[in-house]
Formats: C-alpha cells, structure tokens, sequence
C-alpha cells in the first residue's frame, strides 16, 4: 500500500510538472496545438514514472517473452497480418452491405502508409508493454488470480482510450489553468456512459483478445503484431470512407469499427484464430 501512495502521488506531481511545462514549451513551438504539446508531455512522464517504478530491466522483459529472440519477428509477423487481414474483410463486409461507401478523400501514398506504420509499431510497442505486461503481470502477483487481472487491466485498457474526449477549447495564450482544464475535461466521456459504452465494449473485448493472444504465447510479441495491425489500419483508411447515414452504429459501429456487434464479432474472431495458429508449443 505505501508503494502504491508513493506511486499516486510522484505520478500526481509529474502530471503537474507537464501542466507547467505545456505553456512554456508552446511559445518555443507555437506552430504545434497547445493540446499536442501537453498530450507528449503527459506521455513522457508517465512513461519515465512507470519505468521507475516498475523496473523494466532484464526480469520483467523476460516476463514478457521479449527476451528469446528466436520466434519474436515471426510472432509480430504473424498478429501484424492476422489484424490486417480481418479488419480489412471486415471493411469489405461492410461495403457489401452498404454501410460504407468511399469517400471524396480516397488516397494511398507513400506518405500516409509510412505514417500508419509507424503508429501501429509505436502504439503497440508502448501499450502492450504497458497493459499487458507492466499492469497484468502486476495485478496478475498481487490479485493471485488470473481472470480477476484479466478483467480488471482490460477495463483499465477501454477506459484510458476515453480521456480525450471533450477537450475544450485552448487560445493562443494558454496557462497552466489551460493545462488543468485539459485534464479534468478528460473525464467528459464518463459522463456520457450512454454515448460511448459500445466502444469501451469493444475495445474491452479487444483488450481481452490481447491478454488471450500473451497468455497463449506467453509472449508480447504477437499482442505487439495484432494491435500494431489494428492501429495501421485504422490510421491508413481514416479517410477512404464515409458512413452511411441510414444504418445502426450499434450494428456497424460507425467510424470506429469496434464500436458495434459486427466488429465484436470480427474481434472474437481474431481471438479464435489466434487460438488456432497461435500453439503453446511455439512459445520459448
């Protein structure tokens, strides 16, 4: 428990520090939001808190099975292209049925693939060893209970997505009250439970996914690979289609493809292939 307090309050005064810093930074670099700059901040401190406190050295990254290099390229491999293979029959289900339809903003490029890949390598990198490493391999010791831990780092998981809904809005001389409004405004979502439960329904079921895929494995790697995927798809066709006015979000999910029945389904779907391609005899 003292750890725990001691964690609380340095991550409190760390969350401070960015506050201070965001408005500072900004008149160095007026050319990026305000927003963007706090949100890097937020991330490098918890990020250096987390390291502290959860002492990433050679134990915990062989905890993760990232320490066997033999089989980690052809475990991100695989989930990479499991992800991208499922969402994108899932796209193409939802045109045939016409849910989707393209939109005036179609374009590959270059550019835009290079960016999508990156996002997918960096967010699966940082929030699986996050998630599924650092806090379920903590609440998993603490809890003795596999399925308590399971549940609870997954609801964790959909929950944080939902800190930035409801931003205010920021002018161009921001403070550090700026700062502190950005952060209580990011509760806005758990307010509004009835507007956004279906994603954090996905997204918790997802998270699931995930923790199976580690579980199964007992390596991060292919977690790495299907969120890596699901992100690089994601970002890549953000601007290739458009909603149909007339169907059910419930059903569809509108943009956010985990945010309805037929996206859980497809969700489930990559756990089950997982659960076929994925032998607990290939892992280290």
């Amino acid at each position: 428990m003292k750890k725990l307090i001691t964690f609380l309050v340095v991550f409190s005064l760390a969350i401070l520090l960015a506050a201070f810093l965001a408005p500072i930074l900004y008149q160095f670099m007026p050319y990026f939001k305000f927003e963007k700059i706090f949100n890097r901040l937020l991330m490098i401190a918890a990020l250096l808190v987390i390291a502290g406190f959860a002492r990433l050295d050679q134990d915990f990254f062989k905890q993760c099975g990232l320490m066997e290099r033999r089989g980690l390229l052809n475990h991100w491999l695989k989930g990479f292209f499991i992800s991208i293979i499922i969402l994108f029959l899932l796209i193409g289900f939802e045109f045939q049925l016409g849910a989707l339809k393209f939109s005036d903003t179609y374009q590959v490029t270059l550019k835009l693939i290079c960016q999508a890949l990156a996002a997918g390598l960096v967010v699966g990198l940082i929030e699986e060893v996050f998630f599924r490493g650092f806090v379920f391999l903590k609440l998993n010791r603490n809890l003795k209970s596999t399925q308590a831990a399971l549940i609870l780092t997954n609801l964790f998981y959909a929950l944080v997505h939902f800190l930035r809904s409801g931003r205010p809005y920021v002018d161009e001389t921001p403070t550090m009250f700026d700062s502190l409004r950005l952060i209580g405004a990011s509760f806005h979502a758990f307010v509004q439970l009835d507007v956004y439960w279906p994603s954090m329904v996905g997204l918790f079921l997802f998270g699931l996914v995930l923790s199976f895929s580690f579980l199964r494995t007992r390596s991060l790697a292919i977690a790495m690979g299907l969120h890596g995927g699901a992100v690089f798809v994601l970002k890549l066709t953000s601007r290739w289609y458009v909603v149909e006015p007339h169907v059910s979000d419930l059903v569809y999910g509108g943009r956010g493809f985990y945010s309805g029945l037929l996206g859980w389904l497809f969700i489930l779907f990559i756990g089950l292939v997982i659960h076929r391609l994925a032998r607990p005899s290939e892992t280290s």
